[in-house]
């Protein structure tokens, strides 16, 4: 009898959920990890987040661009994306957090058109396995902070009116300038920055180059073009040397060692 009443309440609960979202025209489904986030189901939205916030399928968020305001998703660790575009640049997206996040396992994190985003929040995210790709074109100030974001598997990808570059946030500033803040970075394949603003090119560069990997034109291995940073204070295109000899070097390298060693045992023998 107890386990009927339960199963009855469970059925009731989960019918009166999907009514009140069917009320706005929205049905929330938590078995289903694609979860499209409208301003008319969020609460559902982040209902199911939280009573189920690491499933066997991470979740793939997409925010609907007819979404208003400021957007919260704690709980969430793992997601396998996170998509908000329109390339219209209407999106009224204000802010984003996202508190618990802490890796992206699939295609990325993208944001196009969000010209009205004055503040993302990612402090735990650390791990992005696709790109981080970030078109802000029009928007207001805002402070791209990943304090701890070491590894972006597919590129790193800005656009905006960015200032400046921190390899530490200082709290205490409170100049409304677009900055980025990436002092954890250790592995990306490339970083592409376009700024309408005056962001000093040659000292990011030279920040996060040593993350991407080292150029070897004869092993095809790396690019001479991994690291571009273009903004009103210049250009800069660079790369990180490779600091190991070619696969054809070293063996040549083995084979003039092993000659000397012949030599030099003739050498004694005589």
């Amino acid at each position: 009898m107890r386990v009927l009443l339960r199963l009855a309440a469970v059925v009731i609960g989960a019918t009166l959920v999907n009514a009140q979202n069917s009320t706005t025209g929205n049905t929330t489904d938590c078995a289903n990890y694609d979860m499209d986030i409208s301003n008319s189901n969020i609460d559902a939205v982040l209902s199911c987040i939280k009573n189920n916030p690491d499933p066997p399928i991470p979740y793939y968020l997409y925010i609907l661009r007819s979404y208003q305001g400021a957007l919260a998703v704690p709980s969430i660790v793992t997601a396998s994306q996170i998509d908000y575009e329109d390339s219209a640049g209407l999106l009224n997206l204000t802010s984003l957090d996202l508190p618990d996040l802490e890796q992206i396992v699939a295609t990325g994190f993208f944001i196009y058109g969000a010209a009205k985003l004055s503040e993302l929040n990612a402090p735990k995210l650390r791990t992005i396995r696709g790109s981080l790709t970030l078109n802000l074109v029009g928007g207001p100030a805002i402070n791209l902070s990943f304090p701890s974001l070491e590894v972006v598997e597919s590129g790193i990808y800005l656009n905006g009116t960015i200032d400046r570059y921190e390899l530490r946030f200082l709290q205490t500033d409170t100049a409304k300038r677009f900055s980025i803040e990436l002092p954890a970075l250790n592995s990306t394949s490339a970083v592409q920055i376009f700024s309408t603003g005056k962001l000093d090119c040659n000292a990011f560069a030279a920040s996060v180059v040593n993350a991407t990997p080292a150029y070897n034109a004869e092993d095809g291995i790396g690019s001479n073009t991994s690291v571009i940073c273009n903004s009103k204070k210049g250009n800069v295109t660079t790369f990180r040397p490779s600091i190991v000899a070619s696969s054809r070097g070293s063996k040549m390298v083995s084979n003039l060692l092993l000659w000397s060693v012949v030599v030099g045992c003739l050498s004694l023998v005589a």
